[in-house]
């Protein structure tokens, strides 16, 4: 808890200032603390909650390894150049979509947030079949990648 004195006429003018706005003393106080100090609080973050098939997962998780990043650095870029390039036009149907399944969660700001529920809404498919299909697009982009180089290696010899 911060306590703190200040003028009184500096008080009516916070006060004047933060009706004006419809905001309250402790979101205004949050705010320039965290301004600056350079750092967003958690109330700004909302969560992405998505399940996808366990073999996905595994295609997913061995994806991130191989390039470096975690499940949720992947998983928010493939949002992102979705978001950008608009490549996710149609559902995919997944392999195994009644058996096990994993539960991807994570933190994203209020402003990607609200662009991936935009974005979702343009597709016009669901939240959970929108990560499906950027999800399986993107293992399986890759798993062809590498069977095709596997096969020019293989006319190659």
């Amino acid at each position: 808890m911060i306590v703190t004195q200040i003028p009184e006429d500096l008080y009516r003018e916070v006060k004047t200032r933060l009706a004006e706005k419809g905001q309250t003393m402790d979101s205004y106080i949050k705010s320039l603390v965290s301004a600056d100090l350079g750092i967003t609080p958690k109330s700004e973050f909302r969560t992405v909650c998505f399940r996808i098939p366990e073999n996905e997962y595994k295609q997913l998780k061995l994806l991130a390894i191989n390039r470096s990043m975690t499940i949720k650095g992947l998983v928010e870029s493939l949002i992102l150049q979705d978001i950008d390039e608009k490549n996710i036009t149609e559902r995919f149907e997944t392999e195994d979509s009644r058996g096990k399944c994993k539960t991807i969660s994570f933190q994203v700001s209020n402003n990607l947030f609200k662009a991936i529920k935009q974005r979702i809404l343009q597709t016009d498919i669901s939240d959970q079949d929108y990560m499906r299909t950027l999800i399986y697009s993107e293992t399986h982009q890759e798993r062809e990648e590498n069977m095709s180089e596997a096969r020019s290696i293989d006319m190659s010899m």
